[in-house]
């Protein structure tokens, strides 16, 4: 424990020890062994509380039932289907049953949300993991491909806009005047003029 009171970011304590700092400290539960119960509806959290309480023992091992592997996935909890039942990790189990108090009679409290549910069974705050989930779309330049515009755009000859968007020099040859925005590049000292700045 003195390891982790010194090193918090790098070691990470047992499922046992994180829940004996948060029951005796008032502490929120490590993160990792926080899931994400804020996408859980506080009916599922008392769904999942009935159904563990009748199954989950000492081998981790639960019955399949659809609604409670959705529960599962939606908190983001590891498990795996093992002969057509749901197991689950032995430090999930044991923080299971620690903050579902399934140790406890079979209780409905009353709570706002899932999280103030699973605080006050619990007996000490659980606090939501992700309270924002942000969305990025990782394109991948190296293989995007070229944009041609046809006709072709090119800068050799400045059109303005008499060439319409695709500065075509057809489209300005017909028209009678032709405004540009030239930049003068001559030297303010001796007066010649630069092709370069």
């Amino acid at each position: 424990m003195q390891e982790f009171a010194y090193n918090p970011f790098s070691v990470k304590p047992r499922a046992g020890e994180a829940i004996g700092l948060s029951q005796s400290l008032g502490i929120p539960l490590h993160p990792a062994y926080t899931h994400f119960w804020s996408l859980v509806t506080i009916q599922d959290v008392y769904y999942l509380r009935e159904k563990l309480i009748h199954y989950l023992d000492d081998s981790c091992v639960l019955p399949y039932d659809e609604k409670l592997k959705d529960i599962l996935e939606q908190a983001r909890m590891p498990h795996k289907m093992v002969a057509g039942a749901i197991q689950l990790r032995d430090d999930d189990a044991l923080v299971l049953r620690t903050i579902l108090n399934l140790e406890a009679p079979a209780t409905q409290v009353k709570g706002a949300s899932s999280l103030e549910a699973l605080s006050l069974l619990a007996g000490f705050p659980i606090k939501n993991k992700a309270p924002i989930f942000v969305g990025a779309r990782m394109g991948r330049p190296e293989k995007a491909k070229e944009r041609i515009m046809t006709p072709r755009v090119h800068g050799l000859f400045p059109t303005g806009q008499a060439g319409g968007p695709r500065r075509d020099l057809i489209e300005a040859s017909r028209k009678s005047v032709v405004t540009l925005d030239l930049v003068d590049r001559s030297c303010q000292q001796c007066g010649r003029w630069e092709s370069k700045l």
